[in-house]
């Protein structure tokens, strides 16, 4: 099956998309990396969801942002409504807008601003890792903004420290 996604992958066809769907969701692990890595040579937008899947498995997350990188902006709206739209978990998530900030563009940047307030501490600063990987320069108008979320972030890590000088290194 390993085999069989390689050579997929090397013809390159991107009608030729529909075996590689069982492949990418192969019970090995092997056959799934050969299979993203696949994806990104056939470049079917169809196979990005499948690809975006492998976020959730930390032994494939590097192989599928490296070949979500190679989408670019074409894979944006998946991500986009990817994390908008279902409830991942915080690794997943945190993959997702790494690969949406290296990926870059203004489509990026508006979307990932809109992120800078999300609930996670963890999102939040990806989001801001990610704008800046973006080489987002924040305008007139939204350096405030972006200020105030920054000062907010530095706040509630003072405060997280300084519970944590407080209770010390009581177990309870």
């Amino acid at each position: 099956r390993r085999l069989a996604a390689q050579i997929m992958g090397k013809l390159g066809v991107s009608s030729f998309y529909d075996p590689l769907i069982g492949l990418l969701r192969d019970e090995q692990r092997d056959v799934r990396r050969e299979a993203i890595r696949a994806a990104g040579q056939v470049r079917n937008p169809k196979l990005i969801p499948l690809v975006l899947e492998a976020l959730n498995e930390p032994a494939l997350r590097s192989t599928a942002a490296a070949i979500l990188f190679t989408w670019k902006e074409e894979a944006l709206p998946v991500l986009f409504d990817m994390i908008d739209h279902q409830s991942q978990d915080h690794e997943y998530q945190t993959a997702a807008i790494d690969v949406i900030g290296h990926i870059g563009g203004e489509r990026a940047e508006v979307w990932l601003k809109h992120k800078l307030t999300d609930p996670s501490a963890r999102v939040r600063t990806q989001v801001l890792r990610s704008l800046s990987d973006c080489g987002y320069q924040a305008e007139v108008g939204e350096k405030e903004v972006i200020q105030d979320q920054i000062r907010f972030e530095v706040a509630l890590g003072t405060q997280l420290l300084a519970f944590i000088s407080d209770f010390g290194e009581n177990k309870a």
